[in-house]
C-alpha cells in the first residue's frame, strides 16, 4: 500500500539513485561522443589524432578542463585550438592572466578560424561588443587579426573581415543558418588542396620537415599583422600565383612566446594525415619535448554549475559520504525504539456525575461525612439566594433572608423556612443522622432553588 511514509521512501531512493548515476556520468570523460571540435573529436573537425600522435612520441600530454591557471610549470606549451567565442567574450579574464606566464617563459599555442567561416559567432560578436572585444585583444595583440584567403585570386584583394550576412533574403539567412550547425558537427563540406610552404626565424627548424601543407581551397585562414608588431617567426603559403600570406606566426614575449596559427584544420583528423601536417603538428606543439596541455575549459566543458563534479574528486567524496553516513546513524537512531513497544495511552476523563458520585463514595467511608455534608449545602444555599435577592453575603441568618423573600414571593419564603428548619434539626441528631434522613433534608431544601 502506498502510504505517505513509503512516499518518502521512494522519493529518497529515486532522489539518491539520480545522485549516484549523475556523479558517475560526471566522472567519465566529457568526450561527447566523439562529435566536438575538442581534442576529444574523433570526427573530421576533432584534433583527437594530434593529441595521440603526441602521446605516440612520449610526450607528455594531458587536457585542463579547469580554467587556465598562471601558475602552471614555464616549460609547457598551452595549446586553445579553436576556443568558443562567446566564452572568451564572457570570460577574457583567465587569457590575461597567463601573460605573465608566458613573460616567465610559457608557450602558448593558439588556432582561431576566419570571421568569414564562423559567420554566426562573429555577427553576434560584432553586434554586442562593436566588433572589438576578441582574443587578440585579451593576449595583447591587439594589431593582429584573422582574415579568409581565396586561393582563387592572385592579386593583394583580401576577403573582407566582416561576416557576408544578407538580412534581406529569409532563404539566404537559412541557409546560412543551415551551414552553421554544420559547421558545429563538422558535416559542411570542405575540399582541399596541397600549398607550398615557407618557414622564417623561429620555426626555422621546421624547414626541412615541413615543405606543403593541406589546407581548405576557399575560405583559408590568414593573420592581418600590423606594422608594429615584431613577429620573431613565420609560416606563409603561396597561392597559385606565388604570392604570399602569413598561415601562421611566432611572437616572442621576453622568454615566452605566443603562437598564433589562422587555419585550425591544419591539425584537424581530416588533414593531420596529409601532405607535412603531421610534422608540423608534431614540431609546433611539442617544440623540443615540452609538456602539452590543451586547454578545454573555453570549449565549455567546464564543471561550471554542476556541483556534483565535487563529488568526483577523492577529497570532496569522502567528505559527502561520511556526513550521508552520520546523518544515516542519527535517523536510524532516532527511528529505532529500545526495548518492546509501549501500549497507547488513552486519556481518561470523567464525566460531571461520575465525579459526583466519587467524591460522595470517598465523603460517605468518613466519620460525621452526613454534618459535614449537610452543613456545607446549608452555607451554599444560602449564599446562592442571598445572591439571587441582593442580600449581603455575610448574612447567614435564615429569618432575615426569608423576610426579604417573603416580599416578593411568600410561599417561597414560607418552603424556605421550613427547609431550614429542617436542616438545622438534621444537625442536631450529628452522626446519629441517618442516610435517608440527610437524603430527605437534601431533597427539601432543593426544591427552595
Amino acid at each position: 500500500m502506498l502510504s505517505a511514509r513509503n512516499t518518502i521512501l521512494v522519493a529518497l531512493v529515486v532522489f539518491l539513485l539520480s545522485l549516484v548515476a549523475g556523479t558517475f556520468s560526471l566522472m567519465g570523460p566529457p568526450d561527447s561522443n566523439g562529435a566536438a571540435v575538442d581534442s576529444y573529436g574523433t570526427r573530421r573537425d576533432g584534433i583527437r589524432a594530434a593529441f595521440e600522435l603526441l602521446k605516440a612520441f612520449d610526450i607528455t600530454v594531458e587536457r585542463c578542463i579547469e580554467p587556465p591557471s598562471p601558475d602552471l610549470p614555464t616549460l609547457t606549451t598551452l595549446v586553445l585550438w579553436v576556443p568558443h567565442d562567446d566564452l572568451i567574450a564572457n570570460e577574457p579574464a583567465y587569457l590575461e592572466r597567463l601573460i605573465p606566464w608566458v613573460e616567465r617563459g610559457g608557450r602558448l599555442v593558439i588556432a582561431i578560424p576566419p570571421r568569414e567561416r564562423k559567420w554566426a559567432a562573429a555577427a553576434i560578436r560584432a553586434k554586442l561588443e562593436g566588433d572589438n572585444a576578441d582574443i587578440f585583444s585579451a593576449i595583447k595583440l591587439a594589431d593582429v587579426q584573422s582574415i579568409s584567403i581565396s586561393l582563387k585570386e592572385t592579386n593583394d584583394k583580401k576577403a573582407s573581415t566582416k561576416p557576408p550576412l544578407d538580412i534581406h533574403s529569409e532563404t539566404a539567412r537559412q541557409m546560412q543558418i543551415r551551414r552553421s550547425l554544420e559547421e558545429a558537427i563538422g558535416m559542411h563540406p570542405v575540399k582541399f588542396t596541397n600549398s607550398a610552404t615557407t618557414v622564417s626565424g623561429s620555426f626555422d627548424k621546421l624547414k626541412e620537415r615541413v615543405r606543403r601543407l593541406q589546407i581548405p581551397d576557399e575560405n583559408v585562414g590568414g593573420l592581418k599583422i600590423g606594422e608594429a608588431v615584431k613577429t620573431s617567426g613565420k609560416i606563409e603559403c603561396e597561392r597559385p600565383g606565388g604570392e604570399r600570406w602569413t598561415i601562421a606566426a611566432a611572437f616572442q614575449r621576453k622568454q615566452g612566446e605566443i603562437v598564433v596559427v589562422a587555419e585550425p584544420m591544419l591539425l584537424m583528423n581530416a588533414s593531420l594525415g596529409q601532405a607535412d601536417n603531421g610534422a608540423f603538428a608534431y614540431d609546433l606543439l611539442a617544440d623540443g619535448g615540452r609538456r602539452v596541455i590543451f586547454d578545454e575549459f573555453y570549449h565549455g566543458l567546464s564543471v561550471r554549475g554542476n556541483p556534483l563534479w565535487l563529488l568526483t574528486k577523492s577529497t570532496y567524496a569522502t567528505v559527502a559520504i561520511a556526513i550521508l553516513a552520520l546523518l544515516s546513524l542519527e535517523l536510524w537512531r532516532r527511528a529505532i525504539v529500545l526495548g518492546p513497544p509501549l501500549e497507547p495511552s488513552t486519556t481518561n476523563r470523567r464525566t460531571i456525575i461520575e465525579y459526583i458520585e466519587a467524591m460522595a463514595r470517598f465523603l460517605n467511608r468518613g466519620r460525621g461525612c452526613r454534618p459535614f455534608v449537610l452543613r456545607e449545602v446549608r452555607a451554599g444555599v444560602l449564599r446562592t439566594i442571598s445572591g439571587r435577592f441582593g442580600i449581603s453575603q455575610a448574612v447567614h441568618d435564615p429569618e432575615v433572608i426569608a423576610s426579604t423573600m417573603s416580599k416578593r414571593n411568600p410561599q417561597d419564603a414560607e418552603q424556605f423556612r421550613q427547609g431550614m428548619k429542617l436542616f438545622d434539626e438534621a444537625l442536631k441528631k450529628g452522626n446519629s443522622l441517618s442516610e435517608t434522613e440527610a437524603v430527605h433534608v437534601l431533597q427539601r431544601i432543593s426544591r427552595c432553588l
